[in-house]
C-alpha cells in the first residue's frame, strides 16, 4: 500500500495494488507487419501507414504492466498528499496523478470518465473519489458554486457532516445561509466524517459534472482514485498522444550493444532538458539504420535508459523524484508520442540481437501554483521487446546537434565492474575502436543479387557493392516504406532495394509501363502499397541496374575525395579503402567524416561482404 500523508494534519490513505499493460510507442515503437513474429509485444497493436504501433483505442492504465522499479515522491508544502512511495509491483495508476496531464484529464468530469470507463454513479461512493478525502465543507461549495443555494437536507453527504461533527443543526437551511451565519464551519472536513463519504457520488448535486480542474486540490488525486478513468481507452482521454503522419522519421534496428560499449557521439536520445545526450562509458544502446532511403538516421545511436541518465523535469518539482539516487535526472530515452509518457530503450541482448523497450511516467502539478514536474522516473514499464532488423517508429525526433554527456547508472557502473575482467558476448567480437562487428558475414545473394558484373568501374563489382548495401538496410525488392520527408531532398518512399520514388529516374521507369502513372499516384498518397504490385512496374532486373547506377555515382563522390590516411585520392589508393568511403557516403552523406567512429562498425561489415563473395 501506499501511504499520502496530509500536511494540513490529518492522514489519508489510497491503496495500491499490482497492474497490468499493453502497448507499443520509436515504439512507441512500429514494426511490419511481416516481421511481427520477430518482436514480443504484451499490448494492443494495430496497423497505420503500412505499419504496427500501440492501439491506443485498447489501451488503458488498468492494462499496463506493474512497475518493475521503486522510488518516492517528496511533496513540497504546496501540496496536500504529501511525501509517498512505490514499490516494484505497484501500479502507475496508484501513483500518478490527473493533474499530470492538465490538458487532457483535467478537463474532464465525473460523468464523462464513468461513462468512459463504464461505471455507475449512483451505486459508487463518495470514499471512491479521492479528492473528496481532500474537501472541507468550504472548498466543496467553492468547488460547485451553484451547491450553497440547496438546503443542507438535500445534500445527504454535508447533512451527515454536520451531523457528525456540529450535532443538531437546522438542516432546512440552504447550506449558503448557513456558512454565512457560521463561517468556521467551512473547515469541517470530509475525512473527518467517514460516513459522510459512504453516500453515493451523486448524492451532492453537479457534483458529477463539475470539471476536475475547478474542485480544489483535485489535480493530486492519483488516476486510480477517479471512478472510471483506469478502465477508459487512451484514444477516448489524450487528445496530446501524436500518432505517425507522413514525415515523421522511422528507422530500423540495426545492431543491438552491451554496456561494453563507449564514446557514442551520435545519439538520438535523451530528455527536453538535454536532447541527443552523447555517452562515455557504459554505452548499451541500439545502431539505427534507415527504412527508407534516407540517410539521416544511418549510424545513429539511441542509449539505454537503463544504464545512461539525463537531466529532466523543470520547476518545484523537479528534485522531488530521484531516479537512481539522483534528484532531478531521468533516464535517456525519446517521446515519439508526445510528452504524455517517455519510452526508454531497457535491455540490450547481444546474444540474442534483441532490445526490449520501457515506459516512465512522471508527476506534475501545473495551474495555480505551477509546481512544474518531475522527471520521467515512474517506471520502468516493459512494453516491447524487438530484434535486429525490426523497424521502429521514432516519431518526431530531432536529429540536431548533441547535448553533454549523460551519466552511468549504479546498473551501469555494476555492470561495467563485473565485466571489465570478463570476455564479450560470444555473439559479437570488438574492434580496435571498440565497435562490435556480426558474425554473420552479409552477401549480395541474400537479398537476389545472383551473377555480378565483371567489369569493375573504378576497380568496384558495383553489383555486388549495391547487394551488400542492400542488405545492410534490410531492403529487399518489394519493399514500400512509408512517406518520410527531410529538409534536403523532400518527401518520398523507400522502393525495392533502396529507390526513392521521387528519383527521376525510377519515375521515368514505372511511368513507362501500362498503369504506371495511376501506380505513381498510389504511392504519393501514402497509403498501403503491396510489394507484389511494385514488382510490376520495377522488376528486380530492373532494380538492379538502378540500383547499380545510383552506387556508380557514389563510387564517382568518393573517388574524388582525399583519403586522410594516404592525403591523396581515393581513386589513387587501395581500393578497400574507396569501398569503404563509398560505404560512408551512403550511410552518412557526401559531408561525412572520413574514418567517423560512429559509421565505422557499419563500414565495416560492408566492406567484410564484400570480399567474403568470391568473384
Amino acid at each position: 500500500m501506499i501511504r499520502f500523508k496530509r500536511t494540513v494534519g490529518r492522514s489519508l490513505y489510497f491503496f495500491v495494488t499490482g497492474l497490468g499493460f499493453a502497448l507499443l510507442l520509436s515504439g512507441v515503437l512500429v514494426f511490419r507487419p511481416d516481421q511481427l513474429m520477430a518482436a514480443t509485444s504484451s499490448i494492443p497493436v494495430v496497423e497505420q501507414n503500412g505499419a504496427l504501433i500501440p492501439d491506443f483505442n485498447q489501451i488503458s492504465f488498468n492494462r499496463l504492466p506493474a512497475l518493475e522499479g521503486s522510488g518516492s515522491f517528496e511533496a513540497p508544502p504546496e501540496m496536500k498528499i504529501g511525501s509517498f512511495s512505490w514499490t516494484e509491483g505497484d501500479r502507475v495508476a496508484d501513483v500518478v496523478p490527473i493533474g499530470t496531464f492538465p490538458d487532457d484529464l483535467m478537463t474532464l468530469d465525473l460523468t464523462t470518465v464513468s461513462a468512459l470507463g463504464g461505471v455507475a454513479l449512483e451505486s459508487t461512493a463518495l470514499r471512491d473519489f479521492f479528492p473528496m478525502e481532500l474537501q472541507t465543507l468550504g472548498t466543496l461549495v467553492e468547488s460547485i458554486p451553484s451547491l450553497e443555494e440547496f438546503r443542507i437536507d438535500q445534500v445527504p453527504p454535508v447533512d451527515t457532516l454536520l451531523e457528525e461533527l456540529v450535532g443538531n443543526v437546522d438542516n432546512s437551511q440552504t447550506i449558503g445561509e448557513l456558512l454565512e451565519d457560521s463561517s468556521h464551519l467551512n473547515d469541517l472536513a470530509f475525512v473527518d466524517a467517514p460516513a459522510s463519504l459512504e453516500h453515493a457520488i451523486t448524492s451532492i448535486p453537479n457534483l458529477d459534472r463539475t470539471a476536475f480542474q475547478d474542485i480544489f486540490e483535485a489535480s493530486e488525486s492519483p488516476i486510480s482514485g477517479i471512478p472510471g478513468l483506469e478502465n477508459a481507452v487512451w484514444a477516448d482521454l489524450f487528445s496530446s498522444i501524436s500518432i505517425p503522419r507522413a514525415g515523421e522519421v522511422s528507422g530500423l534496428v540495426d545492431i543491438v550493444f552491451s554496456p561494453a560499449e563507449s564514446k557514442r557521439d551520435r545519439p538520438i536520445s535523451g530528455s527536453t532538458e538535454q536532447p541527443n545526450a552523447i555517452c562515455n562509458e557504459g554505452c548499451a544502446h541500439i545502431e539505427l539504420s534507415s527504412a527508407n532511403g534516407s540517410s539521416a538516421l544511418r549510424g545513429r545511436h539511441w542509449m539505454s535508459g537503463k544504464y545512461q541518465k539525463v537531466e529532466g523535469g523543470f520547476g518545484v518539482l523537479q528534485n522531488a523524484l530521484s531516479y537512481d539516487g539522483s534528484p532531478g535526472m531521468e533516464p535517456t530515452g525519446l517521446h515519439p508520442f508526445g510528452n504524455t509518457f517517455k519510452v526508454a530503450l531497457w535491455d540490450t541482448d547481444e546474444t540474442e540481437a534483441s532490445a526490449s523497450f520501457a515506459l516512465f511516467f512522471r508527476i506534475c502539478k501545473r495551474g495555480i501554483p505551477d509546481l512544474g514536474c518531475t522527471p520521467y522516473a515512474v517506471g520502468p514499464i516493459p512494453i516491447l521487446t524487438l530484434q535486429e532488423t525490426d523497424p521502429i517508429y521514432l516519431g518526431l525526433t530531432r536529429l540536431g546537434g548533441t547535448s553533454g554527456p549523460s551519466t552511468m547508472t549504479s546498473e551501469s557502473e555494476a555492470w561495467l565492474s563485473s565485466h571489465r575482467s570478463g570476455t564479450l558476448s560470444p555473439s559479437a567480437t570488438t574492434s580496435s575502436t571498440g565497435s562490435r562487428r556480426s558474425t554473420a558475414a552479409l552477401t549480395a545473394t541474400d537479398v537476389g543479387f545472383g551473377a555480378f558484373s565483371r567489369e569493375p568501374y573504378r576497380g568496384v563489382e558495383t553489383q555486388r557493392l549495391s547487394g551488400v548495401l542492400a542488405q545492410a538496410e534490410g531492403a529487399n525488392y518489394s519493399t514500400v516504406s512509408p512517406v518520410v520527408c527531410d529538409g534536403q531532398q523532400g518527401c518520398s518512399r523507400v522502393l525495392g532495394l533502396g529507390l526513392k520514388s521521387n528519383d527521376p529516374a525510377v519515375r521515368d521507369a514505372i511511368a513507362a509501363k501500362s498503369g504506371g502513372a495511376q501506380f505513381l499516384s498510389d504511392v504519393d498518397r501514402g497509403g498501403a502499397v503491396p510489394g507484389v504490385r511494385l514488382l510490376e512496374y520495377l522488376s528486380q532486373s530492373e532494380q538492379d541496374q538502378l540500383r547499380e547506377a545510383e552506387v556508380r555515382s557514389l563510387i564517382d563522390v568518393a573517388s574524388q575525395q582525399v583519403d586522410p590516411a594516404t592525403r591523396q585520392a581515393y581513386e589513387n589508393g587501395p581500393i578497400d579503402r574507396m569501398i569503404a568511403r563509398t560505404a560512408e557516403i551512403y550511410f552518412g552523406g557526401s559531408g561525412s567524416q572520413p574514418g567517423t567512429e560512429a559509421l565505422s562498425s557499419r563500414t565495416t561489415r560492408v566492406l567484410e561482404a564484400y570480399q567474403t563473395r568470391s568473384r
